[in-house]
């Protein structure tokens, strides 16, 4: 089977069971050799995103397509209560689309990224006890070191059909802005996430919002000690947990260093040896599918030493 070729890449397409995580990748001809691509995302925002993520469902299908990606899901976010309404769009959305197609049967999916927040705004949003807009929770107010927690259980999952589920850190739960409070504050909310039993996929890991009161505490990913790296791979296998490979916010931003990505890299092929599968999050929030650059991000990859055709997410 042969993909049409454009100035860049003749891709060649082996045959293989793209269903099976050791048959997961397909190959492409370039002038520099031959690069698996990738397949999959689970990592995607749509229109529905309360963030301003713009691309609509239909395109969304349809380019994905274009692209060859073969199995991948919707990702709307979920911080509270208060964004359950745009959780039930997307979810009509996506029946709609699957409707309309029913190709996509056993190969488009309903997920939901969720973001590590607090117990006490979850309740305080759950109960109306609020004011101003709470479209990103309660950004201050709870409580210096809050235990971590997810506005969702299972069964809510259940009753939406939500077939997987993103866990982000987005923020901290701490006031001392700190470097060093931080690190410590990011790690215990990512071990957290990773132990969570509704949580399938850790996303964007060391992933940081720019923020005017602190530096980046992830500037450099040597600054995060082995021990913490080494205590999050344990709890990612012991339980089943997926490491994402973030495209759009870490590997193709131009906000983090060559250096970051490549370690970044190293990390999530250490993580594969060791066992731990391996989730592609394109982390769509544009317009359209087809502005996230595949192609870089496969090569990327497959330099670092992750191989993905083994050990990599699918449903």
């Amino acid at each position: 089977m042969t993909v049409p070729h454009n100035d860049h890449f003749l891709r060649e397409v082996d045959r293989i069971d793209i269903r099976s995580n050791e048959g997961f990748a397909r190959r492409i001809l370039s002038k520099e050799g031959f690069a698996k691509q990738i397949l999959s995302d689970w990592h995607i925002h749509t229109e529905r995103s309360c963030d301003g993520a713009c691309l609509e469902m239909r395109d969304l299908v349809r380019e994905a397509s274009r692209l060859s990606i073969t199995d991948f899901g919707v990702t709307d976010h979920l911080h509270t209560s208060y964004n359950l309404p745009d959780i039930e769009k997307s979810k009509a959305d996506y029946l709609t689309a699957v409707a309309a197609d029913p190709g996509l049967a056993g190969r488009f999916h309903f997920g939901i990224e969720v973001s590590s927040v607090s117990q006490w705004e979850i309740d305080k949003v759950l109960k109306g006890d609020y004011k101003g807009d709470v479209t990103y929770g309660l950004r201050s107010g709870w409580p210096d070191g809050a235990l971590p927690a997810i506005a969702l259980d299972a069964g809510y999952i259940a009753g939406m059909g939500i077939e997987f589920v993103v866990g982000g850190v987005h923020w901290p739960l701490t006031y001392d802005l700190s470097v060093d409070s931080l690190i410590k504050d990011y790690h215990r909310q990512y071990m957290f996430l990773a132990r969570h039993a509704n949580v399938d996929i850790l996303a964007h890991y060391l992933w940081w919002l720019p923020r005017s009161d602190a530096a980046n505490p992830f500037e450099e990913f040597g600054g995060v000690p082995d021990y913490m790296k080494t205590e999050l791979a344990e709890a990612l296998l012991d339980n089943g947990c997926a490491f994402e490979l973030n495209l759009e916010a870490m590997l193709l931003s131009d906000y983090v260093t060559e250096k970051f990505k490549r370690e970044y890299l190293e990390y999530a092929a250490q993580l594969q040896s060791q066992g731990v599968t391996l989730a592609i999050g394109s982390d769509c929030h544009d317009k359209h599918y087809t502005a996230i650059d595949f192609e870089k991000s496969s090569r990327m990859i497959e330099e670092s030493g992750v191989d993905l055709t083994k050990n990599i997410f699918i449903l």
